[in-house]
């Protein structure tokens, strides 16, 4: 892109390339970084943005000169000179920046993008096409002049993501509980339940049938409507194991309210460069040798890592007593003030997994479990405590982490809860005769070994879910039995529902698929509706322990369906990242709302889950914060109690703080950390499941 040439026939032609790839490199590496800063706010500082984009810079700059080298070969072998060659080179740089760049642009516009479809084919072919033409009409009128030019605009690139990040940092002003006056609900009191992945495709028929009694009361005594989800950026494409629909970004989005680009929860992962002061905020794809070369490691999410306050926050300002059982991304559980949380890793973790961290003795599977699975599988005797209680015994304390690390490194736990806990649950919900051996007795071709396979995975999480549940219930039975009452707000997550349709589907819908296997079917046909069933059994316990105060909302990240992007493969013949899904999810959740002040047996118009946050707080009589992009669903409200308790808006609940000695517990993570990635990876969220 320079019109100057070098004096001097030996290398000039080298600097007749150079300055011109000097431009496409700063343009690739600081157009994308400036893409992320724009639509994600994924750097922290300035500094962090310009080293981003200078870093890509470099990586881009051996791409960029050789691309143009060749291109200048060849412009002289047509017998291209002087002005006619610099337009060609300022064409081509255009056309090596507009034509990726854009083609990203396009893939996120157009998601779920789905690469088989000739129509998004065509799509990112012709804009390659309009991207060339458009280099061609660039590099004849705006040739950039000489090599001070180049150099500008090479510096004016880079640093450009970090002049975007400056400007466009939210704003969190702080904030005085005392200036906002809470209405009084006499006794009221908000069960927030998430159904991870539920649905009306699959509620709505078994609901006929009469096989959800609980969910089918709460319909009729309030309010439904289908809850839109959101596809995020970084998760464009349609053979994700999510379409787009990333469970720790959505249910931060639920619980804090606020945009992901304002809490910065993108993810499962964060991606931590050592030249950043702050990890991305999601998982960077970097290849694997350049990943190497840059020192990236992935780290997954942290509940001190969300940016925004999370609903029990917000109450603790108003010294609202709450209750977090399961949410996601709860761990580590740290004291905020008023919130009793039990962490979603009290089933995986060893420690922080719960707050008061007496609960962790009471709860947590390494003081629950881990003293049996050692008597069972070692025939030795496991003190769960020995950290605190043999520190002055140094042979007691190496036997006892001796162990610790065999339970953990030779992975008994998972034995142990095959053997028994997920045998039985499997018998329990499905009346599955579950061999924990399959892997042994039936090859991969068998559809024995896939049912087992698909059973064992679901039986794990519904475990997990009656886990929590008997939580859940044993906390708020302590409650009333010593006359605290219900918490103010307490908060539910199960996940099972959205489990089940990425494994179970094609035998709900075996219409959909290709050769289901007629036994399998026999046998599982009604996998799906037991898992809901299941569902609607733990909202019965949860709701068995509300009164009329108490208002239940229950909702869903997204729905789900067929996985059709799958290639319509049987089990065991798709992608091997996703190997034996049949089920992906869909935008369609769903909201369910039923107390005081809420229409019964009333349809509502569509919302959004920016929407649910808004509805808790205004049912709980506090306002709704100016960077809460939702609304409070009114429609389903009675007439009565909107009169009496008009919607409030106002500046917003301040910034989130994290107390430092909280920050400095997890700065070595966790031993949980493994486990919690193992799991991504069986359901298909670990590296490289999302790259065409």
């Amino acid at each position: 892109m320079t019109n100057a040439r070098p004096k001097g026939s030996g290398i000039g032609w080298l600097f007749e390339i150079l300055f011109p790839a000097l431009l496409v490199a700063a343009g690739l590496g600081g157009g994308f970084s400036f893409l992320l800063a724009m639509r994600m706010a994924a750097f922290a500082s300035l500094g962090d943005a310009t080293k981003f984009s200078a870093v890509l810079f470099a990586l881009s700059l051996p791409v960029a000169f050789g691309a143009l080298l060749v291109w200048r070969l060849l412009l002289g072998m047509r017998g291209r000179e002087g002005a006619a060659r610099s337009r060609g080179l300022a064409g081509m740089g255009w056309f090596l920046v507009l034509a990726p760049l854009g083609a990203l642009v396009m893939v996120v516009m157009l998601q779920p993008y789905r690469a088989q479809d000739p129509a998004h084919y065509l799509v990112i072919f012709a804009w390659v096409v309009v991207a060339a033409v458009l280099g061609m009409f660039l590099g004849g009128l705006l040739p950039i002049a000489g090599r001070v030019g180049a150099l500008v605009g090479t510096l004016a690139l880079l640093l450009l993501p970090g002049i975007t990040t400056t400007l466009t940092a939210p704003s969190r002003p702080s904030f005085d509980p005392s200036s906002v006056t809470r209405e009084a609900r006499e006794e009221h009191r908000v069960f927030l339940i998430g159904l991870d992945g539920a649905t009306f495709d699959v509620i709505d028929p078994m609901v006929a049938k009469g096989e959800l009694p609980h969910l089918a009361s709460l319909m009729e005594r309030g309010a439904r409507a289908t809850l839109m989800s959101e596809m995020a950026p970084n998760q464009p494409f349609a053979n994700s194991a999510s379409q787009g629909m990333r469970t720790p970004v959505i249910w931060e989005t639920i619980i804090t309210g606020t945009r992901p680009r304002d809490h910065q929860v993108w993810d499962f992962y964060q991606t931590k460069l050592p030249f950043l002061s702050e990890p991305l905020p999601f998982r960077m794809p970097f290849p694997s040798r350049i990943g190497s070369l840059l020192g990236a490691q992935d780290k997954p999410i942290y509940s001190t890592d969300a940016e925004e306050r999370r609903a029990w926050e917000l109450f603790d300002d108003f010294a609202a007593d709450s209750l977090s059982v399961g949410w996601v991304d709860s761990w580590p559980a740290f004291d905020s003030g008023h919130c009793g949380i039990v962490s979603d890793r009290a089933h995986f973790d060893t420690r922080a997994t719960a707050s008061p961290e007496a609960w962790e003795e009471r709860f947590a599977w390494y003081y629950r479990d881990f003293p049996s699975i050692a008597e069972d599988k070692l025939g030795k005797v496991f003190l769960a405590d020995y950290r605190k209680a043999m520190v002055d015994d140094p042979d007691e304390l190496l036997e006892q982490q001796g162990i610790f690390d065999a339970i953990m490194d030779g992975k008994l736990h998972d034995q142990w809860y095959r053997e028994g806990l997920y045998r039985e649950t499997a018998k329990q919900v499905f009346g599955y005769d579950y061999d924990p051996e399959y892997a042994d007795k039936f090859a991969k071709t068998d559809p024995l070994y896939w049912e087992h396979h698909l059973v064992g995975n679901e039986a794990a999480d519904l475990a997990r879910d009656n886990f929590y549940a008997d939580v859940a219930v044993d906390l708020l039975k302590e409650r009333l039995a010593n006359g605290s009452g219900l918490p103010e707000l307490s908060c539910f997550y199960f996940p099972s529902t959205d489990t089940s349709q990425h494994w179970l589907w094609k035998y709900y819908e075996p219409e959909a698929f290709q050769d289901v296997d007629p036994g399998s079917l026999e046998r599982l046909g009604d996998s799906i509706p037991a898992v809901y069933r299941n569902a609607d059994r733990i909202v019965g316990d949860l709701l068995a322990l509300a009164d009329e105060n108490t208002t239940i909302i229950i909702v869903s990240d997204h729905g789900g369906g067929a996985w059709l992007e799958q290639g319509n493969a049987p089990a065991g013949t798709g992608e091997s990242s996703h190997e034996g899904y049949s089920g992906n999810h869909r935008p369609n959740g769903i909201l369910i709302a039923a107390g005081p002040g809420i229409k019964a047996g009333f349809q509502g118009e569509d919302r959004d889950i920016y929407d649910v946050l808004p509805l808790v707080l205004h049912v709980s009589g506090l306002p709704i914060a100016a960077n809460m992009p939702g609304s409070v669903p009114e429609s389903i409200l009675e007439p009565d109690f909107l009169a009496l308790y008009p919607v409030r808006d106002f500046e917003g609940y301040g910034p989130r703080v994290i107390a430092p000695e909280v920050l400095q517990k997890i700065k070595a993570g966790s031993a949980g950390d493994d486990a919690y990635m193992e799991r991504l990876a069986e359901l298909g969220y670990a590296e490289g499941e999302d790259q065409e």
